[in-house]
């Protein structure tokens, strides 16, 4: 399983000379990941495709019936001993998807919809880079693995995200679980995008915040919801499109929901790219002109807040292969 800061490729690394790190689309057919090389000292590699199954060969060919390791989508191999060549070749038939964020955490599909993998990543449709996160609007959404840090507290946060909604925007995103108080981001009953709370304790669902009924959610805009003490506020594109005030809400939930509510309530359908949640920072205050980049934990000076990252893009269907050298 591939994660940041794997004490064992950290280990591997610093004994190498030098490190080659490339990727290599996936394809059904067998493809060379790594010709024979006597000076090889090692070597990574981690099956990054969502939904297919690597079948890794210790010499020339691969596929369903002729492997030496066998990867699931996620997982990852590791050698300090073979030298000789490696063939790759990838399943035809889709696996259930499994995601993993940037900072190194499970981000688990939950699937209801019969079998149909109503959460897919998809080439060509995006706001930055090359892919996003498609939801068929079906029973399926994406929970990401953790506990305590994605519980909230009273702590200040911003959640950040583009979308291309089909439709009305139905829940984007929930923050659940637990005896204490949730919120959501989704539609109200003017089809309009909304924050609104959950209180503990059976209590009535309030909005906090209403967006206009002139965004076009056909189109790709940028959303960030924050919370500064009891002020909440969102920007479309970088615009403050309103703010409201909760006072002392408290949630003690592990687990978050991407584009469904609760048990798959109200499911989303369209786009989501570029998923940023940071926890116990207020990013946005006032305007702000939103990057032009993907985000970067390199360079973000609140990295070690960012508890969610996913750029969603098409390119890691394949797989990262390392050589050490």
């Amino acid at each position: 399983m591939n994660r940041l800061n794997d004490p064992s490729r950290i280990r591997i690394l610093a004994a190498a000379r030098e490190a080659e790190t490339r990727h290599v689309p996936a394809s059904a057919s067998p493809v060379t990941l790594l010709p024979a090389n006597p000076d090889r000292r090692g070597f990574l590699i981690t099956n990054t495709s969502q939904q297919k199954t690597l079948y890794l060969n210790f010499g020339a060919g691969a596929g369903r019936g002729h492997w030496s390791v066998v990867l699931a989508p996620g997982e990852r191999y590791e050698s300090s001993r073979y030298a000789g060549r490696i063939d790759a070749a990838w399943s035809h038939e889709p696996e259930p998807p499994r995601f993993i964020d940037e900072t190194g955490r499970d981000v688990m599909k939950i699937d209801n919809s019969g079998g149909s993998y109503g959460v897919t990543l998809v080439e060509n449709e995006a706001l930055l880079g090359n892919g996003s996160l498609f939801f068929q609007g079906t029973l399926s959404w994406l929970q990401p693995s953790g506990g305590p840090e994605y519980r909230f507290g009273i702590e200040d946060f911003t959640i950040e995200f583009a979308a291309r909604i089909d439709g009305y925007p139905r829940t984007v995103f929930a923050a659940l679980g637990g005896d204490g108080d949730a919120f959501i981001v989704h539609r109200d009953a003017d089809w309009r995008m909304a924050l609104s709370t959950m209180p503990a304790a059976g209590g009535v669902e309030k909005t906090i915040i209403t967006l206009p009924n002139t965004i076009d959610y056909g189109a790709w805009h940028r959303f960030a919801f924050t919370r500064s003490g009891d002020t909440y506020a969102c920007f479309v594109d970088g615009v403050n499109a309103g703010t409201g005030m909760v006072r002392m809400l408290n949630h003690t939930g592990n687990y978050l929901n991407l584009g469904a509510g609760e048990n798959g309530l109200n499911p989303m359908a369209g786009y989501l790219d570029e998923i940023r949640i940071t926890k116990g920072i207020a990013r946005y205050t006032a305007d702000y002109v939103p990057d032009a980049a993907e985000f970067d934990l390199a360079t973000d000076p609140y990295a070690g807040n960012v508890v969610l990252l996913m750029h969603c893009n098409a390119e890691a269907l394949g797989a990262v292969v390392t050589e050490l050298v």
